[in-house]
């Protein structure tokens, strides 16, 4: 009897591949949806190590708890077109599932927490890498899109000298090659995954300077205090008289100062990118441009357009050798990887924008040596940067930087004057 109990969530993750294979080697599977989206199994109680996905054959009674395990498992003892030929090949099958497994854990696990929202922190780091801890949405999707794009560059470069395919380890599909395919499609194709296409332009394995992207978006703003109450409002003034407040002393958190706001909107977006290496460039460039139009579908959701646009560059030099690579001995290929980089951003926002949509200058993307939008708070912005990237021991590097910025003096125009309020620089 080839029948399987498979514990899992309605998600592709980490059991569709156990599902692939199974299909594969004819194996029937009972699908039993966990908890916390189902009730056909509580892992928390059932499962030995209370995590799914979970497995128990039914022909023998084998109860499994891990990923690896579940499929080599599987296709050991019901072999199928899946099954290594020999200990070399399941080694180099082995090898490519882990670096799945770890761009799975690295790079789409925290990915899950930026789409889902988990900003509980103790979650965040059963992740292994807690997404938001420096900068935020906007900067853990920047750091998330990096790492994503530097390990698969690795892994194309190591395929391309193994003159590997059409699979990973040759001619034969492998339950690696299952593993990164659910992956891969997962990143193309879901919803979730939109924020990681956007970064990258569009396709994120595609190789091509030029990417185009166009997408759709729907919002549900709600302003909440410390209790997680409806908050669609402050109050500008410590003067109060019999409790209250002047009419002019109310500022709006929200549009209209209702409870929650709907933001519909379309955005565009082209990039260029020639950077010779998408972890470390040393030389290339990187042009953005992208405009976002919201659009008003009740008198509680604004109508507005954000437009934003950057371009960076990298100049190749060769100043400090500090790093043993920067000093080769005869014969040795130089590791010296360092250069001038300059960044100019820009952004501007036109029609009834709300503030939490304004533009925030400060913090580690955007004006260093500032806490995340301690600078400015504007309709409008602009910054520069200089900086000089070294290697100096190991796996340490060093970066001189001078960053500046400006609002442009538009704190004044964003709905409630929050910026001046809190009494920020703006430049």
């Amino acid at each position: 009897m080839k029948q399987i109990d498979l514990a899992y969530l309605p998600v592709i993750g980490r059991g569709e591949q156990i599902n692939l294979i199974c299909a594969l080697h004819g194996i029937e599977v009972n699908y039993l949806l966990s908890s916390p989206m189902g009730e056909d199994f509580d892992k928390d109680t059932q499962a030995p190590f209370g995590i799914i996905p979970w497995m128990k054959d039914m022909s023998n009674g084998l109860e499994l708890n891990d990923s690896m395990a579940i499929v080599q498992y599987l296709v050991a003892q019901y072999p199928g077109p899946l099954t290594p030929k020999n200990n070399e090949t399941a080694a180099r099958i082995n090898m490519y599932w882990a670096w799945v497994q770890d761009y799975y854990s690295f790079v789409l696990s925290p990915f899950h927490d930026i789409i889902t929202g988990h900003n509980e922190t103790f979650w965040r780091n059963l992740r292994l890498t807690d997404s938001l801890a420096d900068g935020g949405k906007d900067a853990g999707i920047a750091n998330l899109t990096r790492l994503h794009k530097s390990r698969f560059e690795f892994l194309e470069k190591h395929l391309s000298a193994q003159k590997a395919g059409p699979f990973l380890t040759g001619d034969t599909c492998s339950y690696a090659d299952i593993f990164l395919y659910t992956c891969v499609r997962a990143v193309q194709e879901t919803g979730g995954f939109g924020m990681l296409r956007e970064a990258c332009g569009g396709d994120p394995f595609a190789d091509a300077p030029w990417r185009v992207l166009a997408g759709m978006a729907f919002e549900n703003v709600r302003p909440i205090n410390f209790g997680a109450d409806s908050r669609p409002y402050g109050v500008a003034t410590r003067k109060l008289k019999n409790g209250k407040v002047m009419n002019k002393d109310i500022v709006c958190i929200s549009y209209n100062c209702a409870d929650s706001n709907y933001l519909t909107s379309f955005r565009f977006a082209a990039t260029y990118n020639t950077y010779d290496d998408a972890s470390n460039p040393t030389s290339g460039s990187f042009f953005t441009a992208s405009t976002q139009q919201f659009i008003g579908i009740n008198e509680d959701s604004p109508t507005f357009n954000k437009l934003r646009t950057s371009y960076t560059q990298f100049f190749p030099v060769n100043w400090l050798k500090l790093h043993k690579g920067c000093r080769p001995e005869p014969g040795e290929a130089a590791d010296c990887p360092q250069a001038i980089g300059v960044q100019v951003k820009a952004g501007a926002a036109i029609g009834d924008m709300p503030p939490y949509e304004a533009f925030c200058l400060g913090g580690s993307n955007s004006i260093r040596g500032w806490y995340d939008c301690d600078l400015a708070v504007g309709k409008a912005f602009g910054e520069i940067t200089l900086e000089y990237r070294f290697p100096l021991i190991s796996i340490f590097s060093g970066e001189v930087f001078m960053d500046a910025g400006t609002d442009f003096d538009t704190q004044k125009d964003v709905q409630g004057k929050p910026g001046l309020l809190l009494n920020k620089d703006g430049t």
